[in-house]
């Protein structure tokens, strides 16, 4: 679990934690899939993630400037917002129910670890059948 703080830029994150991520054996001829939001579109993260730790980054296709998406980038985006959208709802879900993103009062580490959890540990709850 990685914790930076909000005005940190996600692609820093991602690459703080690169040596982290790994593959494992391969789950087939390209190894393992990391999915991702159009904001980790960096050519030497994916080159770093393909070579050094067997890792396919798939992310939604960003047009550049002047520049339409074609129909094959179309599709790709569209599979991928469609992995991407049961992971996001679960994080929607948290929020709503729980307000795991409210942490404004916590002053330290610990204190952050202790919010989160808890949060999640009442999400759980939430999850269990009445009897």
């Amino acid at each position: 679990m990685v914790v930076a703080p909000a005005n940190e830029h996600d692609l820093s994150v991602l690459q703080s934690i690169l040596p982290r991520l790994h593959g494992g054996p391969p789950c087939g001829p390209q190894g393992g899939l990391l999915v991702g939001d159009k904001i980790y579109q960096d050519g030497a993260v994916q080159r770093h993630l393909e070579q050094e730790q067997n890792l396919q980054l798939v992310t939604p296709v960003r047009p550049g400037r002047g520049r339409k998406v074609t129909l094959m980038e179309q599709v790709l985006s569209e599979r991928v917002s469609r992995l991407r959208q049961p992971i996001e709802a679960l994080f929607a879900w948290l929020q709503h129910k729980t307000g795991i993103d409210q942490a404004s009062r916590v002053r330290s580490t610990k204190g952050l670890m202790v919010h989160l959890f808890g949060k999640l540990a009442a999400a759980f709850h939430l999850l269990k059948p009445n009897p």
